[in-house]
């Protein structure tokens, strides 16, 4: 009855962080993937050669123990932490919602808001932040490994900055849906598409085909942080289910990608 279950770790234990230390049989949410490819997409120096191993699946975190790259699960953002739109709108968490001073929540969050902080008027900025948002999703979905999206990323949801929303059964937490972006959640479609047929192709051959045209929309510029401004839009929502994450695995072992 168990034969066929997947097993995914998210790998912390009493001991600390236990990433590539898993059995064979065993995935993991990749952090490291998490936070190379959020450092090389706001600009950080130095991370092209870190971003090359997340890309290829992680060998240097599992080849050695001879465990392939469907090892890795690979993710930008989960349940906790700041949405994909935040990601790319926020310089710092903001959870003063949840009653606790804005201590609660993680402070490393490696994103930029591209100038200002929170929503904005300036079209410029506007679509940078798209244009990241494609790149994060792009990158996700095009590396060896599982991909994982966070539920409400492929349509830009927000949490207004909360990075720690468990508590929040209200707006805050909730998908807007008549402001869903539709032409990202196109794009993000565009890309599983993508995925799809090179992983069959992948399983009749053996090796993988270089995704192409999906991978042209990527943008490895970055913008310089301005002074932050602070501007707030109000919004229609309405209550949906909470967002959730899912890892979809590949059929078969002898595919990468």
């Amino acid at each position: 009855m168990l034969a066929q279950v997947k097993m995914i770790a998210e790998p912390w234990d009493v001991a600390g962080y236990q990433l590539g230390g898993f059995p064979a049989d065993w995935s993991e949410w990749n952090g490291k993937f998490r936070d190379d490819v959020r450092d090389f997409w706001r600009g950080e120096p130095g991370v092209l050669s870190t971003l090359s191993q997340r890309v290829l699946g992680s060998p240097d975190i599992y080849e050695d123990s001879r465990r392939a790259p469907l090892s890795s699960v690979n993710f930008i953002t989960a349940h906790d932490g700041f949405t994909l739109a935040d990601l790319t709108s926020y310089n710092e968490k903001h959870n003063e919602a949840n009653g606790e001073d804005n201590r609660d929540g993680e402070s490393d969050n490696r994103s930029s808001n591209y100038g200002v902080e929170g929503p904005t008027d300036d079209e410029g900025i506007n679509a940078f932040r798209t244009r990241q948002r494609k790149n994060f999703l792009a990158t996700v979905l095009l590396s060896a490994g599982v991909p994982m999206i966070l539920g409400g990323d492929e349509i830009g949801r927000t949490q207004q900055g909360n990075n720690n929303a468990y508590c929040q059964d209200n707006e805050i937490s909730w998908f807007d849906w008549q402001n869903a972006d539709w032409e990202l959640h196109e794009f993000t479609s565009k890309l599983i598409h993508l995925r799809r047929s090179d992983r069959q192709r992948c399983g009749r051959s053996g090796t993988a085909t270089p995704p192409t045209s999906a991978a042209r929309t990527w943008s490895a510029s970055s913008a310089q942080t301005a002074s932050r401004s602070r501007t707030r839009t109000g919004a229609t929502r309405r209550r949906a289910p909470s967002p959730s994450s899912c890892a979809t695995r590949a059929p078969t072992r002898s595919c990468s990608c």
